[in-house]
């Protein structure tokens, strides 16, 4: 008798401990708690004498999120495998694709312009036939990529020059379907570039009509690094500071601030920045963003920020939570720079130098001055600082918008 008990007990057991080699148990309910059977005239008391166990199974269907850059018109340049099961079968794939910013546009046009032109319809007289000169704005690209040099590459013997700095962004998956991305591109960047920032300030300290005082560059986007390099904004600011002799007599020694940043002007010291709320610059992020991204972590926040302004580029992916071989959270590595001209330098660099393309170490010296900037395409910097074409209708309103102001400022005198 008793060995017949023992038998059921063990079947008991074995049947408890089964499970499917593609599920994963996730929880046990008893079914039938602390009851007394008769057992061949023996009654027997157990706590449980039935359990229900609970598991989770991988499924054998797939899902992807692929299908609206396909409709976009985006052309697949690259797969890759995120993670894996323990036989080595990739269950996550990362296809990448190469998506055009904007849909294309044939423009024609009749140009009626004379060939010369002669001012004042005397002498010296020269010919207006030719195309405008392709290499200024190459030459320009280059004037920038010096200063930027100079200014933020400080250190010859450092990896530090055009130098990128590694950051992540999570992507929730599930069965291959994103659930909740917090890796795409925001909107509201521009506002943190070194011109605007102090641009702004100067504004709330009364100094907006000093439209001779040209503040920080346009093309740098410091106030976006400050937590992830303290050193940045003091760099780019000193670089300003070599007109600060050349504003003339006067009192101008504003104090503002301006996106949890804090300055201070002199006309000995130039501009120095005073102090750095990280609250006060987080909630900034915040407000410029839709409600979306207030679920994503700040840091991740201020990435797509870097995003919207192609100040970034991915340099790989990896899972970071899976079950039973199913990655249910992405990580995405990107390399995100300080201007968009760094970001071009650097890549375009490493690839010249044969350095590893998913790192965003910078340039030293001798690797700088190895570089071939001929061979460079920066034609996406140039065409940022190229003049734009300005529509008929908005030139109009401007005219009457100035004709207007000089009215109105004439019989207000």
């Amino acid at each position: 008798m008793m060995k017949q008990l023992l038998a059921v007990l063990t079947l008991l057991t074995t049947l408890h401990a089964w499970a499917a080699p593609d599920c994963l148990l996730t929880g046990t309910v008893c079914t039938a708690p602390k009851q007394t059977r008769v057992i061949d005239g023996v009654p027997v008391s157990r706590d449980c004498w039935e359990y229900q166990d609970q598991y989770q199974c991988r499924g054998q269907n797939q899902a992807s999120d692929c299908q609206p850059l396909r409709e976009r018109g985006c052309a697949q340049i690259g797969s890759a495998c995120v993670s894996r099961d323990d036989a080595g079968n990739c269950m996550t794939h990362e296809q990448s694709y190469s998506c055009p910013d904007q849909p294309e546009t044939f423009t024609e046009k009749t140009v009626c312009d004379q060939g010369t032109f002669c001012q004042n319809g005397g002498p010296g007289c020269f010919d207006t036939s030719y195309s405008p000169d392709q290499d200024f704005g190459q030459a320009a690209a280059m004037m920038e990529a010096t200063r930027e040099a100079g200014v933020y590459g400080i250190d010859p013997d450092q990896v530090e020059i055009f130098k990128g700095y590694l950051e992540q962004c999570s992507v929730k998956v599930l069965g291959g379907s994103t659930l909740k991305s917090c890796c795409q591109a925001a909107g509201g960047g521009a506002a943190f570039t070194n011109h605007a920032v102090l641009g702004a300030g100067l504004k709330v300290a009364g100094e907006a009509g000093r439209e001779s005082i040209v503040l920080g560059s346009r093309y740098m986007y410091d106030a976006l690094y400050s937590q992830l390099d303290s050193a940045i904004v003091d760099k780019g600011l000193g670089a300003m500071n070599s007109w600060a002799s050349g504003l003339g007599d006067g009192v101008f020694n504003p104090q503002f601030n301006a996106y949890g940043f804090s300055f201070d002007f002199s006309l000995a010291n130039g501009f120095e920045m005073a102090g750095f709320d990280p609250y006060s610059f987080s909630l900034s992020i915040a407000v410029m963003l839709i409600q979306e991204w207030l679920s994503c972590e700040p840091a991740e926040q201020v990435t797509a920020m870097k995003r919207g302004q192609n100040l970034c580029v991915h340099v790989g992916t990896y899972c970071s939570r899976k079950v039973l071989g199913v990655c249910l959270e992405k990580k995405q590595r990107h390399c995100c720079f300080n201007s968009k001209l760094a970001r071009i330098i650097n890549r375009e660099g490493r690839a010249q130098l044969g350095l590893p393309m998913n790192s965003c170490g910078g340039f030293n010296q001798e690797q700088l001055q190895a570089l071939d900037f001929s061979r460079m395409d920066l034609s996406e910097f140039i065409a940022d600082i190229s003049p734009k074409e300005v529509p008929a209708s908005t030139l109009g309103q401007r005219v009457q918008q100035t004709v207007n102001e000089r009215v109105q400022g004439y019989y207000e005198q």
